[in-house]
């Protein structure tokens, strides 16, 4: 009898997926898959929409909210069901040794791609990847955060609908029709659609909607970042005093190039004011090139990081130089002694 009851236990627990949370019924276990490249697979043969959540899972305290009180829930568990929706999720511990190395670098792969910056985020996309919509935070209750998700599908529907509209069309009027389809969406996300894109832009000749344009700057910033990444990658980790100063000699010299578009150059100010920083005495180099890294690119994602950053050593400038100065002088009495 107990050989029985072990066997329909043990059952039981299979059906209810890999994570078990125990107090929720078994009907409410979600299918999370971490591999986002066969979820597309998947999704683009059956039609099929993906939520992809970015989480923090055990630093971040919305991220935990939603995995302990939303996503164990029947109401979550039908909607997902009822929707064919599939899950993926992409993680980002602090602690390293929960996440094996090829799952971590999978998962910064996909952040980078959609410039994501805020966990949680769980992002509605098709089967080529492209984005439609974004939840972030967390809401106190499954129905709440239904209502956000809901949304985010229903602004698939309609751009779908919109598009396939567009298709009718010929020309400039067609490439406006699309345009308008995806006008939602931050600029960056535009280019993920790619197919649409590219028949903007060859409705477009005269690129009077400046998606040509963009996506060359696009690609452009691409190179100059990778270019950056070597630069930075020399000077990464514990450095001599020596090799400090050649790392803000190479980066200064690398500054006065016109040829940098925005979010580079607002990258190498910030290397720039870190390197100053990292000296704890230029206190007004810090700001001075922590400044320009936000005007470079203030409307970027990392400008928009930045600008609180720049906004609290502003506020204690003075506090922070008065440190400074009685360290120095501190310094100084120990050395005289």
């Amino acid at each position: 009898m107990q050989g029985m009851i072990k066997q329909l236990f043990t059952s039981t627990m299979a059906l209810c997926g890999a994570v078990v949370w125990l107090a929720e019924p078994c009907a409410a276990a979600a299918n999370w898959q971490t591999n986002m490249d066969r979820v597309l697979n998947t999704a683009q043969a059956k039609g099929r929409t993906a939520l992809v959540e970015f989480t923090g899972s055990d630093w971040c305290p919305p991220c935990i909210h939603l995995r302990t009180q939303v996503f164990p829930t029947d109401e979550f568990a039908s909607f997902v069901r009822d929707k064919k929706l599939l899950l993926v999720e992409l993680d980002f511990p602090r602690d390293a040794s929960k996440l094996p190395a090829e799952q971590a670098a999978h998962n910064e792969k996909w952040r980078v791609y959609y410039d994501v910056n805020s966990f949680p985020s769980l992002l509605v996309v098709d089967g080529k990847g492209a984005p439609y919509g974004v939840v972030n935070g967390a809401d106190k209750t499954a129905a709440e955060y239904l209502v956000r998700l809901e949304r985010e599908l229903n602004r698939k529907t309609e751009v779908e609908a919109k598009l396939a509209q567009a298709a009718n069309l010929q020309g400039v009027e067609r490439a406006a029709a699309e345009a308008e389809a995806i006008q939602y969406m931050p600029m960056e996300w535009r280019m993920l659609h790619e197919g649409v894109v590219q028949d903007i832009i060859a409705n477009d000749p005269e690129d009077t909607l400046g998606y040509r344009r963009f996506r060359e700057e696009t690609a452009l910033t691409k190179e100059q970042m990778q270019e950056l990444n070597k630069v930075f990658s020399k000077y990464s980790g514990d450095m001599s005093d020596e090799a400090r100063e050649a790392s803000l000699k190479e980066a200064l010299q690398l500054l006065e190039d016109d040829r940098w578009m925005p979010v580079p150059r607002l990258f190498l100010n910030k290397f720039i004011s870190d390197t100053y920083a990292l000296q704890r005495k230029d206190i007004d180099n810090v700001h001075k090139y922590l400044k320009a890294a936000v005007e470079s690119a203030p409307e970027s994602a990392e400008g928009k990081r930045l600008r609180p950053w720049l906004e609290n050593l502003e506020r204690n400038m003075d506090e922070i130089k008065a440190h400074i100065r009685a360290k120095e002088e501190e310094q100084q009495k120990k050395a005289a002694e």
